[in-house]
Protein backbone atom coordinates (compact mmCIF):
# COMPACT_ATOMS: atom_id res chain seq x y z
CA UNK A 1 0.00 0.00 0.00
CA UNK A 2 2.49 2.16 0.85
CA UNK A 3 4.49 1.87 -2.03
CA UNK A 4 1.45 3.11 -4.51
CA UNK A 5 0.77 5.85 -2.02
CA UNK A 6 3.55 7.53 -0.94
CA UNK A 7 6.44 8.67 -2.94
CA UNK A 8 9.50 7.05 -3.51
CA UNK A 9 11.59 9.26 -2.35
CA UNK A 10 10.52 8.93 1.76
CA UNK A 11 12.80 6.96 3.38
CA UNK A 12 10.88 3.68 4.72
CA UNK A 13 8.98 3.75 0.55
CA UNK A 14 12.39 3.61 -1.12
CA UNK A 15 14.05 1.58 1.72
CA UNK A 16 11.19 -1.19 1.08
CA UNK A 17 11.49 -0.53 -2.86
CA UNK A 18 15.34 -1.20 -2.71
CA UNK A 19 14.72 -4.58 -0.45
CA UNK A 20 11.94 -6.03 -2.74
CA UNK A 21 14.33 -5.19 -6.24
CA UNK A 22 17.17 -7.31 -4.54
CA UNK A 23 14.96 -10.16 -3.50
CA UNK A 24 13.72 -10.00 -6.72
CA UNK A 25 16.98 -9.80 -8.50
CA UNK A 26 18.29 -12.47 -5.98
CA UNK A 27 15.59 -15.13 -6.86
CA UNK A 28 16.03 -14.48 -10.64
CA UNK A 29 19.16 -15.14 -10.27
CA UNK A 30 18.33 -17.97 -8.31
CA UNK A 31 16.26 -19.76 -10.82
CA UNK A 32 18.25 -18.70 -13.99
CA UNK A 33 21.44 -20.24 -12.54
CA UNK A 34 23.72 -17.39 -14.42
CA UNK A 35 26.98 -17.85 -14.20
CA UNK A 36 28.75 -15.36 -11.60
CA UNK A 37 31.43 -12.70 -13.29
CA UNK A 38 33.87 -10.88 -10.91
CA UNK A 39 35.09 -7.50 -12.23
CA UNK A 40 38.63 -6.22 -10.24
CA UNK A 41 38.79 -2.21 -10.65
CA UNK A 42 42.60 -1.21 -11.03
CA UNK A 43 43.44 0.74 -7.53
CA UNK A 44 43.23 3.83 -8.87
CA UNK A 45 39.56 3.78 -9.92
CA UNK A 46 38.56 1.54 -6.44
CA UNK A 47 40.73 4.92 -4.96
CA UNK A 48 38.16 7.37 -7.04
CA UNK A 49 34.98 5.26 -6.68
CA UNK A 50 35.77 4.97 -2.11
CA UNK A 51 36.82 9.09 -2.07
CA UNK A 52 33.28 9.73 -4.07
CA UNK A 53 31.15 7.74 -2.00
CA UNK A 54 33.07 8.73 1.16
CA UNK A 55 32.35 13.11 0.05
CA UNK A 56 29.19 11.67 -0.80
CA UNK A 57 28.28 10.09 2.97
CA UNK A 58 29.68 13.57 4.11
CA UNK A 59 28.03 15.84 1.89
CA UNK A 60 24.44 13.79 2.95
CA UNK A 61 25.88 14.04 6.79
CA UNK A 62 26.38 17.69 6.58
CA UNK A 63 23.75 19.50 4.50
CA UNK A 64 20.77 16.67 5.26
CA UNK A 65 21.07 14.20 7.96
CA UNK A 66 22.59 16.56 10.92
CA UNK A 67 20.79 19.55 10.03
CA UNK A 68 17.35 17.92 9.77
CA UNK A 69 17.70 16.07 12.97
CA UNK A 70 18.87 18.91 14.40
CA UNK A 71 15.99 20.59 13.45
CA UNK A 72 13.29 18.28 14.36
CA UNK A 73 15.13 18.10 17.65
CA UNK A 74 14.45 21.70 18.38
CA UNK A 75 10.88 21.61 17.47
CA UNK A 76 10.12 18.73 19.30
CA UNK A 77 11.58 20.31 22.42
CA UNK A 78 10.11 23.48 21.62
CA UNK A 79 6.65 21.91 21.32
CA UNK A 80 7.18 20.52 25.06
CA UNK A 81 7.53 23.53 26.29
CA UNK A 82 4.72 25.29 24.61
CA UNK A 83 2.46 24.68 27.93
CA UNK A 84 4.73 26.27 30.02
CA UNK A 85 4.20 29.98 28.41
CA UNK A 86 8.42 30.02 28.00
CA UNK A 87 8.31 32.54 24.95
CA UNK A 88 11.41 33.97 24.60
CA UNK A 89 13.22 30.76 24.66
CA UNK A 90 10.89 28.66 22.40
CA UNK A 91 11.14 31.69 19.69
CA UNK A 92 14.89 31.08 20.46
CA UNK A 93 14.97 27.28 19.89
CA UNK A 94 12.42 27.66 16.96
CA UNK A 95 14.08 30.22 15.19
CA UNK A 96 17.61 28.31 15.27
CA UNK A 97 15.59 24.87 13.79
CA UNK A 98 13.98 27.04 11.10
CA UNK A 99 17.85 27.83 10.08
CA UNK A 100 19.10 24.23 10.48
CA UNK A 101 16.24 23.07 7.46
CA UNK A 102 16.22 25.75 5.45
CA UNK A 103 13.06 23.33 3.35
CA UNK A 104 11.14 23.06 6.42
CA UNK A 105 7.87 24.87 6.89
CA UNK A 106 7.11 23.06 10.72
CA UNK A 107 9.22 25.07 12.79
CA UNK A 108 8.15 28.62 11.05
CA UNK A 109 4.53 27.60 11.33
CA UNK A 110 4.92 26.91 15.03
CA UNK A 111 6.73 29.58 15.32
CA UNK A 112 4.07 31.78 13.79
CA UNK A 113 0.95 30.16 15.93
CA UNK A 114 3.28 31.01 18.90
CA UNK A 115 3.27 34.86 18.45
CA UNK A 116 -0.60 34.68 17.95
CA UNK A 117 -0.97 32.39 21.57
CA UNK A 118 1.48 35.31 22.97
CA UNK A 119 -0.60 37.80 21.24
CA UNK A 120 -3.60 36.73 22.69
CA UNK A 121 -2.63 36.46 26.20
CA UNK A 122 -1.31 39.58 26.18
CA UNK A 123 -4.19 41.12 24.53
CA UNK A 124 -6.56 39.49 26.85
CA UNK A 125 -4.71 41.06 29.80
CA UNK A 126 -4.96 44.00 28.40
CA UNK A 127 -8.34 44.43 26.69
CA UNK A 128 -8.61 47.43 24.85
CA UNK A 129 -4.96 48.83 24.79
CA UNK A 130 -3.18 46.73 22.05
CA UNK A 131 0.22 48.83 22.26
CA UNK A 132 3.35 48.42 19.87
CA UNK A 133 4.12 45.46 21.76
CA UNK A 134 1.29 43.14 21.40
CA UNK A 135 1.07 44.43 17.29
CA UNK A 136 4.76 43.60 16.92
CA UNK A 137 3.83 39.97 17.72
CA UNK A 138 1.40 40.28 15.08
CA UNK A 139 4.01 41.03 12.55
CA UNK A 140 6.36 38.60 13.57
CA UNK A 141 3.84 35.86 13.38
CA UNK A 142 3.24 37.40 9.86
CA UNK A 143 6.85 37.26 9.15
CA UNK A 144 6.61 33.70 9.88
CA UNK A 145 4.30 32.42 8.39
CA UNK A 146 4.87 34.08 4.74
CA UNK A 147 8.40 32.15 5.43
CA UNK A 148 6.24 28.83 5.75
CA UNK A 149 4.18 29.70 2.97
CA UNK A 150 7.38 30.42 1.03
CA UNK A 151 9.12 26.96 1.57
CA UNK A 152 5.27 25.19 0.68
CA UNK A 153 2.75 27.21 -0.81
CA UNK A 154 0.35 24.17 -0.76
CA UNK A 155 -0.61 23.79 3.05
CA UNK A 156 -3.78 25.61 3.40
CA UNK A 157 -3.44 26.18 7.41
CA UNK A 158 -0.79 28.50 6.97
CA UNK A 159 -2.55 30.62 4.79
CA UNK A 160 -6.28 30.27 7.08
CA UNK A 161 -3.38 31.77 10.39
CA UNK A 162 -1.83 34.47 8.12
CA UNK A 163 -5.53 35.41 7.27
CA UNK A 164 -6.28 35.56 11.37
CA UNK A 165 -2.98 37.31 11.55
CA UNK A 166 -3.92 40.00 9.06
CA UNK A 167 -7.52 40.60 10.63
CA UNK A 168 -6.21 40.85 13.87
CA UNK A 169 -4.01 43.88 12.56
CA UNK A 170 -6.91 45.04 10.69
CA UNK A 171 -8.81 45.26 14.32
CA UNK A 172 -6.09 46.94 16.33
CA UNK A 173 -4.51 49.50 13.52
CA UNK A 174 -5.76 52.90 13.20
CA UNK A 175 -8.88 53.42 10.92
CA UNK A 176 -7.15 54.93 7.93
CA UNK A 177 -5.07 51.45 8.05
CA UNK A 178 -7.66 49.10 8.58
CA UNK A 179 -9.01 48.41 4.77
CA UNK A 180 -5.28 47.88 4.00
CA UNK A 181 -4.77 44.94 6.58
CA UNK A 182 -8.39 43.68 5.27
CA UNK A 183 -7.27 43.40 1.50
CA UNK A 184 -4.22 41.59 2.70
CA UNK A 185 -6.28 39.02 4.79
CA UNK A 186 -8.58 38.91 1.83
CA UNK A 187 -5.77 37.97 -0.21
CA UNK A 188 -4.32 35.22 2.05
CA UNK A 189 -7.93 33.81 2.64
CA UNK A 190 -8.33 33.65 -1.65
CA UNK A 191 -4.97 31.49 -1.73
CA UNK A 192 -6.40 29.58 1.43
CA UNK A 193 -10.10 28.21 -0.66
CA UNK A 194 -7.61 27.97 -3.65
CA UNK A 195 -5.39 25.67 -1.91
CA UNK A 196 -8.57 23.87 -0.40
CA UNK A 197 -11.43 24.33 -2.32
CA UNK A 198 -13.60 21.84 -0.93
CA UNK A 199 -13.31 23.37 2.86
CA UNK A 200 -16.61 25.26 3.80
CA UNK A 201 -14.87 26.96 6.51
CA UNK A 202 -12.64 28.63 4.52
CA UNK A 203 -15.48 30.17 2.53
CA UNK A 204 -17.47 31.45 5.18
CA UNK A 205 -14.50 33.75 6.52
CA UNK A 206 -13.43 34.57 2.82
CA UNK A 207 -16.96 35.44 2.81
CA UNK A 208 -16.69 37.85 6.20
CA UNK A 209 -13.85 39.52 5.10
CA UNK A 210 -15.42 40.00 1.81
CA UNK A 211 -18.31 41.40 3.31
CA UNK A 212 -16.08 44.32 5.35
CA UNK A 213 -14.54 45.27 2.13
CA UNK A 214 -17.78 45.46 0.28
CA UNK A 215 -17.70 43.15 -2.12
CA UNK A 216 -20.88 42.10 -1.67
CA UNK A 217 -21.07 39.58 -5.09
CA UNK A 218 -18.10 37.76 -3.86
CA UNK A 219 -19.54 37.33 -0.30
CA UNK A 220 -22.88 35.88 -1.89
CA UNK A 221 -20.95 33.44 -4.17
CA UNK A 222 -18.82 31.97 -1.37
CA UNK A 223 -21.72 32.06 1.41
CA UNK A 224 -23.40 30.03 -1.44
CA UNK A 225 -20.35 27.54 -1.74
CA UNK A 226 -20.04 26.58 1.94
CA UNK A 227 -23.57 26.15 2.03
CA UNK A 228 -23.74 23.73 -0.49
CA UNK A 229 -20.16 21.63 0.49
CA UNK A 230 -21.52 21.31 3.59
CA UNK A 231 -25.20 19.75 2.16
CA UNK A 232 -23.56 17.80 -0.02
CA UNK A 233 -21.04 16.26 2.85
CA UNK A 234 -24.76 15.83 4.93
CA UNK A 235 -25.59 13.62 1.97
CA UNK A 236 -22.77 11.89 1.26
CA UNK A 237 -22.87 11.47 5.56
CA UNK A 238 -26.49 10.09 5.19
CA UNK A 239 -26.14 7.81 2.45
CA UNK A 240 -22.98 5.60 3.94
CA UNK A 241 -24.48 6.19 7.60
CA UNK A 242 -28.18 5.36 7.01
CA UNK A 243 -28.93 4.25 10.52
CA UNK A 244 -27.92 6.90 12.07
CA UNK A 245 -29.80 9.56 12.84
CA UNK A 246 -27.42 12.82 13.96
CA UNK A 247 -25.03 13.97 11.21
CA UNK A 248 -22.06 15.18 11.62
CA UNK A 249 -21.07 18.69 10.86
CA UNK A 250 -17.41 19.91 9.19
CA UNK A 251 -18.33 23.63 9.37
CA UNK A 252 -20.86 23.61 12.34
CA UNK A 253 -23.88 24.34 13.39
CA UNK A 254 -23.13 27.69 13.92
CA UNK A 255 -21.02 29.02 11.49
CA UNK A 256 -23.53 27.08 8.98
CA UNK A 257 -26.33 29.01 10.09
CA UNK A 258 -24.68 32.34 9.83
CA UNK A 259 -23.29 31.60 6.73
CA UNK A 260 -27.55 30.52 5.65
CA UNK A 261 -28.52 34.44 7.40
CA UNK A 262 -26.04 36.31 6.18
CA UNK A 263 -26.64 34.81 2.40
CA UNK A 264 -30.72 35.74 2.75
CA UNK A 265 -29.51 39.11 4.42
CA UNK A 266 -27.13 39.97 1.46
CA UNK A 267 -29.46 38.81 -1.16
CA UNK A 268 -32.16 40.86 -0.29
CA UNK A 269 -30.32 43.99 -0.19
CA UNK A 270 -29.66 43.02 -3.77
CA UNK A 271 -33.08 42.50 -4.51
CA UNK A 272 -34.82 45.99 -5.14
Amino acid sequence: HNMIDFAIFEPGVLTTFCAMMACLIATDYDENCRPCSVLRAVPVVRLTVGAAGLAIILAYLNYALIPVAASADKTYRAQQMVSFDQFEQIHTLLDSAATDDPLDPAALSLNGRLYLRHFELTHNASPGVPGEANRDLLVRAEKCFLGAIDRNAAAFKNFERLTDVYMLLAETAPKQDSTIWLNKAFDTASQAVECYPGCARLRVEMARIAEQLGKTDIAVEQYKKAIDIEDSYGRQFKAIYPEREDVVSRLGDDKYLFAKERLKALCEEKTP
